[in-house]
């Protein structure tokens, strides 16, 4: 999954881009529900702040999970997972706000919608 991230720092726009592979493991019970959870592996394509000189991440790939559920309603999929990096992964900010550090791995909730053919 390609993702960008848009978020702000102290009025300044923050921007990343990533790719996320999540091997989840899952189960469907009462021909209506689903659930799942696994690793979710992901690699940091680019950071930038927009004025601001950043350093490179700390690492480029980094490990966490998901877990959620969803609803299946006939040809349509709704789900909702929750992801957290096993460890914080930093980046530096440098120049006028220097050792300022954001964590490029945040905690965040995914709403997903699918339609099967």
């Amino acid at each position: 999954v390609y993702t960008q991230v848009n978020s702000s720092y102290d009025g300044e726009d923050f921007k990343m881009q990533k790719l996320d592979l999540p091997v989840l493991f899952g189960h469907r019970f009462l021909k209506l529900f689903h659930g799942f959870v696994g690793p979710s592996f992901q690699y940091v394509l680019k950071t930038d702040l927009q004025d601001i000189d950043i350093s490179d991440v700390e690492n480029e790939f980094t490990v966490g999970f998901q877990i959620g559920g969803g609803l299946n309603l006939g040809k349509i999929g709704i789900d909702l997972r929750f992801e957290r990096g096993f460890s914080p992964n930093y980046v530096d900010i440098l120049g006028e706000v220097e050792g300022v550090r954001l964590d490029t791995r945040p905690t965040q909730w995914i709403l997903g919608v699918s339609y099967k053919f």
